[in-house]
Parts: C-alpha cells; sequence; structure tokens
C-alpha cells in the first residue's frame, strides 16, 4: 500500500490534468514499451497561464518511476 500511495502522490502533486492519447500516436507507443508517459502543453496565454496534460499507459508505479528519473535529468541540466 506504501507504494500505491507513494505513486498516487507522485502523479497528483503534478498538477497535470489526464488527457487522451490519439490513436495513432497510441499505436506507435505501445511498440514494444511495458510504459510510456506522453505530456503536452500548450502554448502560453498572454497571462502566463498554460494547459498542461499528462497521459500514461502502464503499471503506474514504473511511469512515477520514469517521471522521477525524468525529473533528475532536468534537475541536472538545469544545474549546468
Amino acid at each position: 500500500m506504501a507504494v500505491r500511495k507513494l505513486v498516487d502522490n507522485i502523479l497528483k502533486k503534478s498538477h497535470f490534468a489526464r488527457g487522451k492519447i490519439p490513436r495513432d500516436v497510441k499505436k506507435v507507443l505501445e511498440k514494444n514499451n511495458a510504459c510510456y508517459i506522453l505530456i503536452t502543453c500548450a502554448k502560453p496565454t498572454a497571462d502566463g497561464n498554460m494547459q498542461v496534460e499528462m497521459s500514461y499507459e502502464g503499471d503506474a508505479c514504473l511511469a512515477a518511476y520514469l517521471i522521477e528519473g525524468a525529473q533528475e535529468i532536468i534537475d541536472d541540466d538545469i544545474r549546468l
């Protein structure tokens, strides 16, 4: 149960709306992938807001692990 709670917290704190992946994109992503995450954002509005959506397929624990790993990579790049 602790792992499920951790996963839920990671996915919830990202402030993403869970979107739908277009069928043709989903078909390409499903090939040989145990899990994938697709994050998209719209262009910013005049007041600086952006609509961000995230969709994932596969195990939620693996998706959370991928998100954390990607965040570490981005943080490392920012520090450079």
